[in-house]
């Protein structure tokens, strides 16, 4: 006689920060599914997150060769596609993804020391800290008790005085969407009255990238996001939309950040990397 199995049910969510978090959260991401048995890929990306996996091992090649990722880590923003795996039957993570400025602020760590990287968390927060809220996580099954539990862990690490060349940054983005990602540095130190030399400093010890590297990849991943989600505009609406010059650069930036032309893509590599950003 055989016997019934029973499939857990998919649970991917998304939690907006609260108020206070706003500043330095963008989004929280749970994912409790069965795994797929498919490699995933991550392409370039303007977040740093906080990875909180508490389940089986999970495999990472962000860093080169496959290593076991640490129940928390932080990835910094990355500037090429790397790739996740697990030979559990369950993935089960908490995903923070910070605002350009956010794990700069919190944690006071120089955001570019972690880009195109995962490190564990260890050096960062406190190994009684970390023990403690992965505990919380395992011992409920409520999965908007741990979001309210992520989001209190955060708290904890709030600044009293966020440093002031934060408002530069924070300005110099503003500048950037406005503009479509399409405007120079330059331009943009002389709109901002502050020394074009500072702000490249600035922007990338905070972001973790250089401005020129982070509009790139934004322009990119409006690209990315159509390109996945079945929505394929003709070239000249592209052009209006992401600033590229020519369709060589639209094809050539895609190759370099996912690791295929966007004809050849395999969407289902990029499934849960989709379903976390849509």
């Amino acid at each position: 006689m055989s016997v019934p199995v029973t499939i857990a049910e998919p649970r991917f969510l998304h939690f907006s920060p609260p108020a206070d978090l706003a500043p330095y959260v963008r989004k929280m991401y749970l994912i409790e599914a069965p795994n797929l048995g498919i490699e995933q890929f991550v392409p370039a990306w303007t977040s740093s997150v906080m990875v909180l996996q508490y389940s089986d091992p999970v495999f990472s090649s962000i860093n080169g060769e496959p290593e076991i990722v640490p129940d928390i880590c932080f990835s910094g923003m990355v500037s090429k596609r790397y790739g996740f795996f697990t030979p559990a039957t369950m993935i089960k993570l908490m995903i923070v993804e910070f605002t350009p400025i956010g794990f700069y602020s919190l944690f006071r760590e120089q955001a570019f020391r972690i880009t195109d990287l995962s490190v564990d968390a260890t050096n960062i927060i406190p190994a009684k800290k970390q023990s403690t809220i992965l505990a919380a996580l395992q011992e409920t099954d409520d999965v908007w008790r741990k979001g309210q539990l992520v989001f209190n862990f955060l708290r904890s690490f709030l600044p009293d005085n966020p440093p002031s060349r934060l408002h530069n940054v924070q300005n110099a983005l503003v500048v950037m969407e406005e503009t479509g990602y399409g405007v120079d540095v330059r331009t943009m130190a002389d709109e901002l009255a502050v020394s074009e030399r500072n702000l490249r400093r600035s922007f990338k010890e905070i972001t973790g990238l250089s401005p020129k590297m982070f509009a790139r990849i934004e322009r990119f991943t409006r690209l990315f996001n159509d390109q996945i989600s079945g929505q394929k505009p003709r070239w000249k609406q592209l052009e209006q939309r992401s600033q590229y010059f020519d369709q060589a650069h639209m094809i050539r930036d895609f190759s370099s950040f996912t690791g295929y032309s966007p004809k050849k893509l395999p969407v289902e590599n990029f499934f849960l990397f989709h379903v976390l950003t849509r």
